[in-house]
């Protein structure tokens, strides 16, 4: 139903698709797959509806009602389900402990920059007033 739409826009603005992917920066082959509503050629959910934004504002209409029409037809159809953590994925305790150590290392950085600042400041005047009294 989307398909048909945008391309009916197009064809009365009387613009190819490809002019349509050169002023959208979108592939071809999305745009394509827009109109035939081939979504499993297609990215997310999210980047469908971008591309049917970019898609109509290219054309200098509003998309509003576009995008309504896709959505109202229920999306692509693909329901998002949360999916589970690979095993690879620290568990959230892990990663603040992880912060933590790097924290206190950074903490030890900066004072061995101070002691070494406050060292400099005593030591280079002992060292050139030796070579000054030679």
């Amino acid at each position: 139903m989307i398909g048909d739409y945008l391309k009916t826009l197009r064809e009365e603005s009387d613009v190819s698709l490809e002019e349509i992917s050169l002023r959208t920066n979108i592939k071809l082959s999305y745009l394509s797959a827009l109109e035939y509503e081939n979504y499993s050629e297609l990215p997310s959910e999210l980047y469908i509806k971008g591309f049917i934004t970019s898609y109509v504002k290219s054309l200098e209409l509003d998309p509003t009602e576009a995008v309504r029409i896709y959505s109202s037809n229920g999306g692509n159809g693909v329901k998002l389900h949360k999916k589970a953590l690979p095993q690879c994925v620290k568990p959230l305790k892990f990663q603040l402990d992880d912060v933590k150590s790097t924290s206190r290392s950074r903490t030890y950085l900066y004072i061995t920059i101070m002691v070494l600042i406050v060292l400099s400041v005593f030591l280079v005047p002992v060292i050139l007033n030796s070579k000054l009294i030679k």
